[in-house]
């Protein structure tokens, strides 16, 4: 079996001390007009849909945390407009974020992932995963 990963509180401490040092918040991969680079962590086990809604909650820009066999990575999230009705996602809602990292590792552009129906949906793009310095 693989290495243990830690769960949610232990996970967000982590990354809370790797933060305290500028040369890893300056790297962040995506930040919000006015420069702040918010921050969401997630397990593996989390759902792709339920990230999106966390990410769109807190204004639709975010550098989402998530711990590896290989590290703590950060994939930035950024909305943008709900495609079409008759355009697929790339990824279904339902995936968990662990399968997510699979999908991000072999994509050579960022992914769609769009969650919800008509007028409550939200969509995103998912870049490449960064690894963080701890």
């Amino acid at each position: 079996m693989g290495a243990e990963l830690r769960d949610r509180s232990e996970l967000t401490k982590t990354v809370l001390r790797a933060l305290r040092h500028s040369a890893t918040r300056n790297t962040l991969p995506v930040a919000t007009s006015d420069g702040v680079r918010p921050i969401i962590v997630t397990l593996p086990s989390d759902r792709v849909g339920e990230v999106i809604v966390r990410v769109a909650r807190q204004g639709g820009v975010a550098n989402v945390m998530l711990e590896t066999v290989e590290g703590i990575v950060a994939v930035g999230f950024r909305a943008r407009p709900v495609p079409a009705s008759d355009d697929r996602p790339d990824v279904h809602e339902d995936i968990t974020m662990g399968m997510l990292m699979v999908l991000l590792d072999s994509a050579t552009e960022p992914l769609t992932l769009t969650v919800g129906a008509s007028s409550d949906a939200a969509s995103m793009q998912a870049s490449s995963p960064m690894a963080v310095p701890i």
